[in-house]
């Protein structure tokens, strides 16, 4: 498929005497703009003009150029076939132009046209460069690379070579490969506010936020009021975490294009960063008056509502965010019911949970079902249901044995019950997982301590202590001692 970019740019593609790939130009030129003796004269004769940064043609190269013009502006496909077998021969057969006559002959008889002849193509780079140009616009990217670095192979100073093969590998998100020929083009005395744009874009695009930074600044100060450099300035500050900067050019962004549902998602990047989390959300509320909130958007907004204590608000924009793309955003769903059940909005957090299954029903894959359960059996236990919690936690641990989170939580759940027996084979059950080893060896202890059993409470402290070593568990285990001794006194 053709770039619209580099189509709507066709004028100065296709000829050496034009601008490079990104300078803004009209629509594509009709046939007869191609046949207009003024253009095919400013064509033919301007080769002359970048004196050591562009090639020359000789007379006989120029004939064929004339012809190649001609084809151009009706078949450009026919165009590139002709330069592919005049480059493989290195020769072209070309029909010269009429000698002028005397107006008085014109008259009498129709002018003879001269045979034919054979010339020799021996700068081969500029009819690269144009074969390149072509190939672009035909949709053909990677002979177009092939043609860009022959052209360069050729004439290794060919500024809108380097620049345009620069241009077509930021066109193909090429971006690390595109930075060697753009800045070539630079060195050879480019100097165009899309040139240095596009350094930008590739700066930022590997991570050289700075220098993105100084690249669009000058582009800005070349092409003054193009807002993609505006665009591209703004995020290379936000990503040197430079809101406040960042902020200010959003705002002149929104100011000019109040429609432009990216600048104000940016704008709200930037108050999160300065930690103003109600003007970021006010942002995001703007973003969806304009119909463009999509599920990572929503979700944001939810998580500053939710931070401001708004728990029912918060809900709204999870359910919303949840219908934004249901198969897509069920994991983030089931985070965000996390978050609510973590902050004690359990109504809330329950709500959100009967929503996503009756959205995705049986296409719930295995691990959304367990994560679901897990949250109904920790909303269950914060709401002092422990029976029910248990019977969720038991089936939980039917799916995965090894799930060492449930099987603290089901065997603080047999402690709390008087089941201590079953407890304590539950947290030695668990304590064989090492992630759980430490908090497991802590758990049983204060069981045992409950049970004033302090001795065996005191093994397993040191045990922790010895895994994790941490100041609470070391007060703690400071603590029993001292209960174990005076229950010796």
């Amino acid at each position: 498929m053709r770039s619209p970019l580099l189509i709507s740019a066709f004028v100065g593609v296709v000829l050496l005497t034009a601008a490079p790939l990104t300078s803004p130009a009209a629509a594509g030129p009709s046939g007869d703009y191609w046949k207009d003796p003024g253009f095919v004269a400013e064509f033919i004769g301007s080769f002359g003009i970048r004196t050591g940064v562009e090639p020359s043609l000789s007379a006989d190269e120029q004939l064929f150029y004339r012809e190649l013009a001609g084809i151009i502006a009706t078949n450009q496909p026919a165009a590139i076939r002709r330069l592919n077998e005049v480059l493989a021969a290195g020769t072209a057969t070309v029909q010269p132009p009429a000698p002028p006559e005397p107006e008085d002959d014109r008259k009498r008889k129709k002018p003879e046209l001269p045979d034919p002849i054979q010339v020799n193509i021996q700068n081969k780079s500029s009819f690269w460069f144009v074969l390149g140009n072509l190939q672009v616009l035909e949709g053909m990217p990677e002979a177009a690379l092939d043609s860009y670095r022959k052209a360069i192979g050729g004439y290794p100073d060919f500024l809108r070579a380097h620049q345009n093969l620069g241009v077509l590998y930021v066109q193909n998100q090429k971006f690390e490969e595109a930075l060697p020929p753009l800045l070539k083009a630079l060195e050879l005395g480019g100097n165009d506010g899309d040139l240095y744009g596009l350094l930008g874009a590739c700066y930022l695009s590997t991570g050289q936020n700075r220098s993105a930074e100084l690249a669009y600044n000058q582009a800005m100060v070349l092409s003054p009021g193009k807002k993609d450099w505006q665009l591209g300035a703004a995020r290379a500050l936000i990503y040197q975490g430079r809101y406040r900067e960042a902020g200010a050019l959003f705002a002149e962004l929104i100011r000019n294009e109040p429609g432009a549902a990216q600048y104000w998602k940016f704008q709200a990047n930037c108050h999160i960063g300065l930690n103003e989390p109600l003007k970021a959300a006010y942002c995001y509320e703007v973003v969806r008056q304009l119909g463009e909130a999509d599920a990572a958007t929503l979700f944001a907004l939810g998580d500053i509502y939710l931070s401001r204590g708004l728990k029912d608000v918060a809900l709204d924009v999870y359910l919303a965010a949840l219908n934004a793309d249901p198969g897509q955003n069920r994991g983030r769903t089931i985070r965000a019911a996390e978050v609510l059940a973590a902050r004690r909005a359990l109504d809330q957090a329950g709500g959100l949970i009967g929503a996503i299954r009756d959205q995705a029903g049986a296409v719930l894959d295995e691990e959304e079902k367990t994560r679901l359960l897990r949250l109904d059996s920790k909303i269950a236990l914060a709401r002092g249901e422990d029976a029910g919690a248990a019977r969720i936690m038991e089936d939980l641990l039917g799916r995965d044995p090894m799930d060492g989170e449930i099987m603290l939580l089901l065997a603080g759940y047999y402690g709390r019950s008087g089941e201590v027996e079953r407890a304590e084979a539950m947290y030695g059950r668990v304590s064989r997982l090492p992630e759980y080893e430490a908090e497991a060896n802590v758990k049983l202890a204060q069981l045992l301590v409950r049970l004033k059993l302090y001795e065996r409470a005191v093994a397993h402290l040191r045990r922790a202590l010895e895994l994790e070593p941490k100041e609470t568990v070391q007060r703690y285990l400071e603590g029993v001692l001292k209960a174990q001794a005076a229950t010796r006194s």
